[in-house]
């Protein structure tokens, strides 16, 4: 009898085992919905680049602003006027920098958007 009892509650959790495995690989959610092109992904790589590169500026920046309040203080008017002279260089490179992060977004929301499905 409990030999039974065993098989059969052997036999009951290896169904729960395998209806519930089968449930679970035929959730949606464990199926991609699309798989991303090579231009999607050469996109994104060149957008990311541009954001490394936007921070490289930022840093920049800020050590320019860093060492110009220095040079204030010490009433080192020449280095003001070179500092100035990069910061203006960097202020027209962020812009240009703006620009092409704004065009490579577009290019990324084309590129990256899921074919529309023939129906």
């Amino acid at each position: 009898m409990r030999i039974q009892k065993s098989i059969a509650s052997i036999v009951i959790a290896g169904s729960l085992l395998v209806g519930g495995a089968s449930v679970a690989s035929a959730s949606p959610a464990a199926v991609p919905a699309h798989k991303p092109s090579a231009e999607c992904v050469t996109a994104l790589k060149s957008l990311r680049a541009e954001f490394v590169e936007g921070g490289r500026l930022e840093q920049q920046a800020k050590d320019l602003l860093r060492l110009r309040t220095f040079a204030v203080r010490h009433h080192r008017t020449d280095a003001v006027k070179v500092i100035d002279a990069k910061l203006a260089a960097l202020k027209v490179k962020g812009a240009a920098l703006r620009a092409e992060i704004a065009a490579q977004k577009a290019v990324v929301k084309t590129a990256c958007a899921p074919a529309a499905s023939a129906a």
